[in-house]
C-alpha cells in the first residue's frame, strides 16, 4: 500500500508540475511545430490478459478488468501531430496471489508512456476525423503473476512455506509498448488501445486493451 501511495504522489506531482509549467509558457511557432503545452484527459475501461508461451502454465488464462483515468501532456505539437507524456492509471479487478500467499482481488497498474500522436486527438486543435498513436514506456503494478519456475518448485517441495511466495510470484512490471487509433466522437475522440508489457517473468507476456474517451474540452497555452 505504501508503494501505491508513493506512485500516486509521483503522478500528482507530475501533473501539477507540468500543468504549472504549461501555464508559464507562451506559444511560439517554429515552422510546422511550436513549443506549447496542453493537457488532455481520457477515461475508459481496460482488459489485461497475462499469457505464458511455454511450460505447464501455457494453457492457463487469467483476465483482469477495470477502469482507467489517463492524463496526457502534449509537449511538442504541430497541426495534427504531437509528442506526449501519458499516464494510464488503472484500478483492476480479478483474483491473484500476493507474496504472502493471500488471495486479493483489487490491483493497480500505472504505465508511464511517451507517445507519438497523429490525426484525431493528437491535439485539442486537430481537425482530422481519424488518427492514431504509438508509444513506449514502463509499467508499475501490484498485480502479481505466477512465475512458472518458482511455482514448479513449490509444487514439488512438500516442505514449502505457502505463506511466503516471494519466489513464486512477480509483479506485472516491465517495459510497456502501446499503439492504437482514435476517431472523432462529439467534441472529443474515442480511443482503442492495444498494449503489451514485457515482464521479467520468463516465457510470459501480458497483453491488454483499453477503450477510452478523450474529452474535447481542455487547457491550451
Amino acid at each position: 500500500m505504501k508503494r501505491f501511495y508513493s506512485i500516486a504522489i509521483i503522478c500528482l506531482l507530475f501533473i501539477s508540475f507540468f500543468n504549472n509549467d504549461a501555464e508559464a509558457q507562451r506559444r511560439r511557432r517554429r515552422g510546422a511545430y511550436y513549443n506549447s503545452s496542453e493537457l488532455m484527459y481520457s477515461l475508459g475501461a481496460t482488459a489485461v490478459m497475462p499469457r505464458y508461451t511455454e511450460g505447464f502454465l501455457k494453457d492457463s488464462a487469467e483476465e483482469y478488468f477495470g477502469l482507467t483515468f489517463s492524463p496526457r501532456l502534449n509537449l511538442i505539437m504541430g497541426n495534427d501531430q504531437s509528442v506526449s507524456l501519458a499516464l494510464y492509471m488503472s484500478l483492476l479487478y480479478g483474483e491473484y496471489l500476493n507474496k504472502k500467499g493471500e488471495t486479493k482481488d483489487l490491483s493497480y497498474e500505472i504505465p508511464f508512456v511517451i507517445n507519438f500522436n497523429f490525426g484525431a486527438g493528437a491535439t485539442h486543435s486537430a481537425r482530422s476525423s481519424l488518427g492514431g498513436f504509438l508509444g513506449l514506456g514502463y509499467q508499475f503494478s501490484n498485480l502479481y503473476l505466477l512465475n512458472p519456475e518458482g511455482f514448479g518448485q513449490l509444487l514439488t517441495n512438500p516442505n514449502a512455506n505457502l505463506n511466503d511466495l516471494a519466489d513464486v510470484v512477480s509483479p506485472m512490471e516491465g517495459f510497456y509498448l502501446n499503439a492504437g487509433f482514435r476517431f472523432a466522437v462529439g467534441s472529443g475522440t474515442g480511443n482503442i488501445h492495444a498494449f503489451m508489457v514485457n515482464t521479467k517473468i520468463e516465457n510470459q507476456k501480458t497483453y491488454g486493451l483499453r477503450f477510452m474517451y478523450t474529452f474535447g474540452d481542455g487547457r491550451r497555452y
